[in-house]
């Protein structure tokens, strides 16, 4: 069978709603339905876009002091409520970290309850909030390292930073990560 010349072959791609903004270097990260882009090179919203509606909504945008060249973009699922997410933005040209409480743009009932308590937990979602705080526990550490010696350690269960430093090395760090000692022995 030859699919160029089979009118019943089926074109593996589909066509997709254009974004709204040319968006370079964009961070995704999948939740539910949705795809969730997370600004780019030059480019600071951020848009859900729904598979199946085939749709783009806007949920926010990245403080205007952010660079986002080099930036990434990390998904953490509540294991109490796997509806809850929390996105991590870490990099950029000004070695950001930031963090964001996601709730679906796509919800049109949450929209329609917001009165004062409920307001003030809305404005507290969809939101990119400095990541940092003084409080710390020794477990779900998170070790992000950037040229050229820096590192910055992340307390994944209170979702807090715990410590800024430079690595002691001559040479700059790049191209490189880290293995959980633990999780290596469990695999062997």
């Amino acid at each position: 069978m030859d699919p160029i010349k089979d009118s019943k072959a089926v074109d593996p791609f589909l066509m997709l709603a254009s974004l709204p903004v040319p968006l370079h270097q964009a961070q995704c990260v999948a939740y539910k339905d949705e795809i969730l882009i997370c600004g780019g090179f030059l480019g600071k919203i951020c848009y859900s876009y729904h598979t199946r509606k085939n749709r783009y909504k806007y949920i926010c945008s990245y403080p205007e002091e952010i660079k986002l060249h080099g930036h990434c973009v990390v998904k953490r699922i509540n294991k109490d409520d796997p509806n809850e997410i929390t996105l991590l933005s870490f990099g950029g040209g000004m070695r950001h970290a930031l963090i964001l409480n996601y709730e679906s743009v796509w919800d049109d009932d949450k929209d329609d309850e917001i009165d004062g308590n409920k307001m003030e937990e809305k404005n507290a979602k969809n939101e990119w909030r400095p990541f940092t705080n003084d409080k710390t526990e020794p477990n779900h550490l998170l070790f992000i390292t950037y040229r050229p010696r820096n590192i910055a350690v992340f307390d994944l269960n209170q979702l807090q930073c715990i410590k800024y430093d430079t690595l002691p090395s001559v040479n700059s760090a790049f191209y490189h990560c880290f293995v959980s000692k633990m999780d290596n022995e469990k695999d062997t």
